[in-house]
């Protein structure tokens, strides 16, 4: 007789809690990732930080008078947009890989399998947080600075983004270890979101159809819960609950797919 679901459910918040507990395990391996990334390199993971600074001033400049951008700000616009692009898209195209690259733990411990996911934001956190560091120059350079209510409420959308992060890493992992086209069918569809997205362009300047997908796009909403309060721009409400609302879809989902795979999982290595 299999188990019942609601004793699966609770198995797999268990599963989410106790991961959670082991937080020296993934944080060491998160560290180690950086580190060995990067063994033999003198600027070590700021050789991305540099290759994306170089991104934002090229394109940036491109685009700015290409699309004929007259605000002030919109380099700071551009940024703030791309590193949090930068972490979703790597949360998404890596996520495929947590359990099938852990196979030799999985194996042989009994980690819960939330332990993964927690690994991967951590590392991608690291990560985007060498990459906060072109804001400073940029901020500074446009006379930019938050107030505190307006940093706080930036926090607040950092939150949601991490959080959800963590659920999609899970929903992706799981989904791509039982469907193995999934991994390169995700990393197509990031790159046409990517042109579909608020970050090199303004909203202002979208047309009929461009407003149905731009509504549509759940990335546009994450970084506008970020961008919007660092730029001291007003947030609407509905793109908070609408945001708000997909981090619960999503551990709703994540939820219901650990508990009905958990113990499928290492069978499907």
């Amino acid at each position: 007789m299999g188990e019942r679901p609601l004793n699966a459910i609770w198995d797999a918040i268990d599963d989410v809690r106790r991961g959670f507990g082991y937080h020296e395990f993934w944080r060491t391996f998160a560290v180690d990732e950086i580190v060995s990334r990067y063994r033999r390199s003198r600027l070590g993971q700021f050789w991305i930080t540099l290759s994306v600074a170089i991104f934002i001033i090229v394109i940036g400049g491109m685009y700015r008078g290409l699309l004929a951008h007259s605000d002030n700000d919109y380099f700071a616009y551009m940024a703030i947009g791309y590193i949090i692009w930068i972490y979703i898209n790597d949360i998404v195209n890596r996520s495929g890989a947590i359990f099938t690259s852990n196979k030799q733990f999985i194996m042989q411990s009994a980690l819960p399998y939330s332990v993964y996911s927690y690994r991967l934001v951590l590392t991608e956190i690291y990560v985007t947080a060498h990459h906060l560091v072109i804001l400073v120059p940029i901020f500074l350079y446009l006379k930019i600075f938050p107030s505190l209510f307006d940093f706080a409420g930036a926090i607040f959308g950092v939150a949601l983004i991490v959080y959800s992060s963590f659920w999609i890493s899970m929903i992706l992992g799981i989904m791509s270890l039982r469907f193995r086209d999934l991994v390169p069918i995700t990393q197509s569809i990031m790159r046409m979101i990517f042109f579909a997205t608020p970050i090199i362009w303004r909203e202002k300047q979208l047309g009929g159809f461009g407003g149905v997908i731009n509504a549509i796009n759940p990335v546009r909403y994450y970084i506008a819960v970020v961008r919007g309060p660092l730029l001291g721009e007003e947030v609407a409400p509905q793109i908070y609950l609408v945001t708000i609302g997909l981090a619960l879809l999503l551990t709703i989902l994540g939820i219901g797919l650990l508990a009905a795979t958990r113990r499928k999982i290492a069978y499907w290595l």
